[in-house]
């Protein structure tokens, strides 16, 4: 899907992402903890990566985060997101237009459901996944790579 979130102020680019983003982008702590603790997180950021589309919003050309969707099954798709520690000082400019993305993914993309995982304690990421019109459905206790606490949030495009 090109130019994901539309135009942007001065200063953003949405681009296709590049493992290189992962290198250079400043993670969240709770992000920085999950991924330290996977046993290989750049081998399966890779691999989702060959499963769906992938973009970087960069601000003056520092990677501000990092996002995809992979299909997992027909009509089922499964979100990824790395957040860099300066992403709230930039929510402005994107989260209406991330919101309008996600209200037309299904379509966009021939999707029924998309879901994502999110650590239980990270209540800011919890607060934009509801905003996002995702709902928690369960969660996966001692499932991150770390034995933290995970909810499985979803969308459904019926």
């Amino acid at each position: 899907m090109r130019d994901p979130l539309g135009s942007l102020p001065d200063g953003y680019k949405v681009v296709d992402f590049s493992m290189v983003h992962y290198f250079l982008i400043n993670l969240n702590p709770i992000h920085k903890e999950i991924t330290a603790a996977h046993p290989d997180y750049k081998t399966w950021l890779a691999s989702m990566v060959e499963l769906g589309p992938a973009f970087t919003c960069l601000h003056e050309g520092h990677p501000i985060f990092c996002c995809g969707i992979c299909h997992i099954l027909p009509g089922v798709a499964e979100g990824w997101m790395l957040a860099d520690i300066s992403l709230p000082q930039h929510s402005r400019p994107f989260a209406r237009r991330a919101r309008a993305y996600y209200d037309r993914i299904g379509t966009d993309l021939g999707v029924r459901r998309l879901q994502f995982t999110v650590v239980a304690r990270d209540v800011a990421s919890i607060r934009f996944a509801e905003w996002l019109r995702f709902e928690h459905e369960g969660t996966l206790r001692a499932f991150a790579p770390n034995g933290e606490n995970i909810l499985m949030m979803a969308r459904l495009y019926l």
